[in-house]
């Protein structure tokens, strides 16, 4: 076989020149690979990103949650995040599995301005009746809100 190793690789050189310009999916590179690496191709399983992508899709679609993920993965979570955001990964199914994230999602609150009465809704909905994001909605509920002095105090209440 060592011949035959010799002589395939002395067939990509005559075709693109040097192995460094050959693809890297060539069934004849990676025939030599799976030959000095006992049947396992090393890069039949790597993806750019440098996990494999099958494994972190299988534990997406589990009911762990995101930072047990990276930590299976042996990653960050906000690495893990930035996969899923750059559209290496999907986490739709894992978002059905996230009970908590739905309720927080689906909870309405009392809206108030300055003591006064604004309205009632979920995040989304007051942020359209204020006319405000609904990030500056989420913030009025922060205990970081609630400790600064402003002008016009927002409080939310939350309703059962």
């Amino acid at each position: 076989m060592t011949n035959s190793v010799i002589s395939t690789v002395l067939d990509i050189e005559a075709e693109y020149g040097t192995v460094l310009k050959c693809p890297i999916n060539d069934n004849r590179l990676v025939a030599i690979r799976k030959f000095l690496n006992d049947g396992n191709d090393p890069i039949e399983k790597r993806s750019p990103i440098g996990i494999d992508l099958k494994v972190a899709q299988k534990l997406l679609n589990s009911k762990l949650t995101k930072q047990e993920i990276a930590d299976i993965l042996e990653i960050k979570e906000y690495r893990l995040q930035t996969y899923i955001n750059d559209g290496y990964l999907d986490d739709t199914i894992w978002h059905t599995f996230d009970d908590k994230r739905k309720k927080r999602r689906n909870s309405k609150y009392r809206m108030f301005k300055n003591g006064d009465y604004i309205g009632v809704g979920t995040i989304k909905e007051l942020a359209e009746l204020t006319h405000k994001t609904a990030q500056a909605i989420r913030y009025y509920n922060t205990e970081r809100y609630k400790l600064r002095k402003h002008t016009d105090r927002f409080r939310l209440v939350k309703v059962e």
